[in-house]
């Protein structure tokens, strides 16, 4: 129903989190270089463009490197611009660094919605930018020099995902740690920790066996240049039993076929509009991946009714809070792209027997049938 972050944003913790920022040990990583303090393009645009050019610098696959944005413009129809991006990507050069901020750009598209797009186009970083963005991609590199080498990245947790919480990956694993990088201005937060925690939980339920290694949860801010490190042997037990089970949903009494019989018993329910805050780190920037009724009946250009019903069919994941019901962005992509798919088939079968009733009209005419 919802990927980590979405839960996070979901969750009202206890007083200093379910993990205490606090009790991570923070590291100062020291180099002779200063960030400007002026940006003029989105914080989150400069930080995805730090993890992207991080992972190109390490593999040298720009493609690869860059495929969450490649998807976002095929989602619409721009992939050849995409791609053109993606070619002139060669280093830390100044070229390479505006194609990797405009490709960012792409990412909302495929992270939540296309109606939250803005034209990579206009994307312009100034140099002060530019600058940040390199000395930010030479610290990432640096700092895996001292703590890698990278054993895996992009971390999924198969096995480990449940009714409540069916997506969600992890940034770099290394022998014995999980790591996540953060490049935010503010200090480390309650999210971004409970967000890591719910990582390592799920790790060690899922099928891969080289998670079962993890000793140590750890934030890299390349902006900060800070690594904050907490060892697993430090958790509670009694907290790690408390997010398994009122967080991720764990043996929760609550199951899927639960949820769908609650969403059925609701669906004459009043529903209400609300507003959606953006903020400036890369999963708060992307967190609000939710519509309300009325405003996916006007995406979809269908009466409300049609909207209840496709969510108790469970076509459409939704939950509800405060009485009113939150849609999954993503989930109304997969509808109208399934829609489509089915659109473009019933096409292709009408052309096939229009085609089929002209054969055998031309055969019965000028043929021996």
């Amino acid at each position: 129903m919802s990927s980590v972050t979405q839960r996070v944003s979901q969750i009202k913790q206890p007083y200093g989190g379910y993990l205490r920022p606090r009790d991570f040990e923070c590291i100062v990583l020291n180099d002779d270089n200063v960030l400007s303090e002026q940006e003029n393009i989105h914080p989150s645009l400069v930080g995805m463009a730090v993890d992207y050019l991080s992972r190109y610098m390490l593999e040298r696959n720009a493609k690869k490197a860059f495929h969450i944005s490649l998807l976002g413009a095929s989602i619409i129809d721009d992939i050849r611009y995409a791609i053109y991006l993606t070619s002139q990507i060669q280093g830390l050069d100044k070229q390479s660094i505006i194609c990797a901020c405009k490709l960012c750009g792409y990412d909302v598209c495929y992270r939540s919605s296309p109606t939250r797009y803005r034209p990579v186009e206009n994307i312009e970083p100034d140099q002060e930018t530019i600058n940040n963005i390199r000395i930010m991609v030479n610290r990432s590199l640096h700092f895996f020099e001292i703590y890698g080498p990278i054993v895996k990245n992009e971390i999924t947790f198969e096995g480990g995902y449940s009714a409540l919480v069916t997506a969600g990956d992890g940034d770099y694993l290394t022998e014995n740690t999980l790591w996540d990088f953060k490049v935010s201005k503010r200090p480390l937060t309650t999210k971004s920790t409970l967000q890591i925690l719910m990582y390592y939980i799920m790790s060690q339920r899922s099928i891969h066996q080289e998670l079962k290694k993890i000793e140590f949860l750890v934030f890299f801010n390349p902006r900060q240049n800070k690594v904050y490190i907490y060892s697993v042997k430090q958790l509670d037990k009694s907290i790690i039993e408390i997010v398994s089970k009122d967080v991720i949903g764990y043996d929760a009494s609550t199951n899927e076929k639960g949820m769908d019989t609650c969403l059925e018993k609701e669906c004459n329910c009043m529903y209400f509009d609300d507003d959606e805050n953006f903020d400036d780190d890369i999963d708060d920037f992307f967190a609000p991946q939710y519509l309300t009724v009325t405003e996916t009946a006007q995406y979809l250009g269908v009466k409300r009714s049609e909207i209840y019903k496709l969510i108790c069919s469970n076509v459409l994941d939704a939950y509800k809070e405060k009485n009113k019901y939150k849609i999954s962005l993503r989930s109304i992509e997969d509808y109208i792209k399934h829609r489509k798919l089915m659109t473009n088939i019933c096409g292709i079968i009408c052309g096939i027997g229009i085609l089929f009733l002209g054969v055998i009209y031309f055969l019965k005419k000028y043929g021996t049938l």
